[in-house]
């Protein structure tokens, strides 16, 4: 006998293997509404890469978390296509903080002045200069789908600007050991160390880290992100501040006042 549920509540694992039960939920089962408790960017993870396309009435949970920016998303399922959005716009809208909407879509325009390494091996640090290198742990949080507290000096960002080789491979061990391959510890590397110093400092200082995790905070986002994705990709041969990135971001004097308080 066919089952054919008015209301189909689920809570199915994140990442790619939940996401793709829920793209069978929609080929195979006759429902009225599905709502799927999944984070926002796991719906771009199933098989065909269109689940997002499914869904529409996304809603941000935050009771009984109360230290917590946001904990994930329940949506509304459609049988039928809903969004005429790309996936890049899709992912802009669940962002969380739409004041930072003009960041988020230069920023996907521009090409970063650094790249990003995730887990280097021995072998890569043959072609590597350690010295215009910073080393980063992305987010010092057991629980990587929480988001950063929302006093924002709950948890730091561990940036490590002067680190040896060894190092790096011996906190690379430890986090594989400790979270699998979540690609905590990552290298940003730049071609000039005046580069690298800047945004040190700017990350080290109380406003930049702010700064910094209210754009990781604002994307809704567990830590599979590459920070090419939230790094402004401004010149690093500068000093940077928090009013300079949002003025080469094309942002009024007003709007940045306005995000400079909220952080």
């Amino acid at each position: 006998m066919e089952i054919k549920p008015d209301i189909i509540l689920s809570n199915v694992p994140y990442g790619a293997v939940g996401a793709n039960i829920a793209q069978n939920i929609i080929e195979n089962v006759d429902f009225r509404d599905f709502i799927l408790l999944l984070p926002a960017n796991d719906y771009k993870r199933n098989k065909n890469k269109d689940l997002f396309n499914y869904q529409s009435d996304m809603v941000a949970i935050n009771n009984g978390f109360e230290d917590a920016a946001v904990t994930t998303h329940m949506a509304r399922i459609h049988k039928h296509k809903v969004n005429n959005l790309t996936a890049d716009e899709f992912e802009r809208s669940q962002y969380l903080d739409r004041s930072l909407d003009k960041y988020f879509l230069e920023n996907s325009k521009r090409q970063a002045e650094f790249k990003v390494v995730y887990k280097p091996s021995l072998k890569y640090f043959e072609t590597v200069d350690i010295s215009k290198s910073i080393y980063i742990a992305k987010r010092d949080v057991v629980n990587k789908h929480l988001a950063y507290s929302k006093t924002c000096n709950a948890y730091r960002w561990n940036v490590t600007e002067d680190i040896s080789k060894q190092e790096v491979l011996e906190n690379n061990a430890k986090s594989e050991q400790a979270l699998g391959n979540a690609g905590d510890f990552i290298l940003v590397v730049f071609d000039k160390a005046i580069k690298k110093k800047n945004l040190a400092e700017f990350m080290y200082s109380d406003q930049g880290f702010k700064f910094i995790a209210k754009l990781f905070r604002s994307m809704n986002k567990d830590s599979y992100i590459t920070p090419a994705t939230y790094l402004p990709k401004v010149d690093y041969t500068k000093e940077l501040t928090v009013a300079s990135i949002l003025k080469d971001y094309q942002y009024t004097e007003q709007e940045i006042k306005e995000i400079e308080e909220a952080c």
